[in-house]
């Protein structure tokens, strides 16, 4: 018996601004140059998976390997730290896009909101993303599990 990978076309219908209408290009933008505000940034790695997609008659597949990122072994801490950047600016009253990590995490920034505890339940990596922004945010987070 072989091992052989299956896969499906997604044949969904795209109908423009159902999903991207929260997060498109422009968002997607801020929130790169958001990430890449925090000095443990760093682009992860693409590795090669030559043989494999040779074996699926494809010109290339590529693993992003995303077990460094932010020293915590998950992806997850992008979405967990936007959000919590997004909110931290919206109370600020100041579009994302002027923000960086720096300016969130300043003794200024705490005196304009004050402690702001974030909470999230969940048995995994989103619960390690919401705390690790926050402690760098220079505020509090409970993860309930």
């Amino acid at each position: 018996m072989t091992n052989r990978i299956t896969w499906t076309p997604n044949r969904m219908k795209k109908v423009q601004g159902v999903s991207t209408a929260l997060f498109g290009p422009k968002e997607a933008k801020k929130a790169r140059d958001f990430h890449r505000s925090f000095p443990e940034y760093k682009e992860t790695p693409l590795h090669s998976l030559a043989a494999l997609a040779n074996s699926m008659g494809i010109a290339g597949l590529f693993l992003k390997d995303e077990s460094f990122r932010f020293g915590l072994n998950a992806f997850k801490v992008l979405g967990a730290s936007y959000a919590v950047a997004r909110h931290l600016s919206e109370r600020l009253g100041i579009d994302i896009s002027q923000m960086d990590c720096a300016k969130l995490a300043s003794p200024e920034t705490r005196k304009r909101i004050g402690d702001v505890t974030f909470v999230t339940a969940t048995d995994g990596n989103h619960g390690r993303g919401v705390a690790w922004v926050a402690r760098q945010l220079r505020q509090k987070a409970v993860v309930y599990m």
